[in-house]
């Protein structure tokens, strides 16, 4: 299922990181769960672009990504965030990639965590290889 989404704005300059060219940011509420959850995709160098979403309520969190929200609803959020990538700009950018932040867990490594587990599995599931070749960056 893939919730309808909006565009809030965009911004050229990232303070926190000097790598992003432009900072897109979407909203979109769970029809399951009624939450409003937050999605920031990145333009990185070489038409690359970075997926990281998470739920408003932990918007002035520190670790907001790296929470579960215990809403028992990946695979929807997921869905949603690939379509608003797929149609803004994948479907607009032949010469794109893209990425999600796998961020870890708390009191989880940093390597082949959960969600990273877990977003491999919704690539090969959701996008294939016939557009895409998939690759994983080790933590480095």
């Amino acid at each position: 299922m893939v919730y309808p989404y909006s565009f809030v704005r965009s911004q050229t300059s990232v303070p926190e990181a000097n790598d992003i060219i432009r900072r897109y940011y979407y909203r979109f509420v769970s029809s399951l769960s009624r939450k409003e959850y937050r999605v920031f995709i990145d333009l990185c160098p070489n038409n690359i672009y970075i997926i990281k979403f998470y739920l408003k309520q932990d918007e002035k969190r520190k670790d907001k990504y790296n929470v579960l929200s215990g809403l028992n609803e990946p695979r929807n959020l997921v869905t949603t965030c690939l379509s608003i990538l797929m149609n803004e700009f994948l479907d607009k950018d032949e010469t794109a990639s893209f990425g999600f932040v796998a961020s870890n867990l708390p009191g989880e490594g940093k390597s082949n965590t959960k969600r990273f587990r877990f977003y491999r599995q919704m690539m090969a599931n959701l996008i294939g290889d016939e557009r895409f070749s998939h690759y994983i960056i080790p933590e480095g």
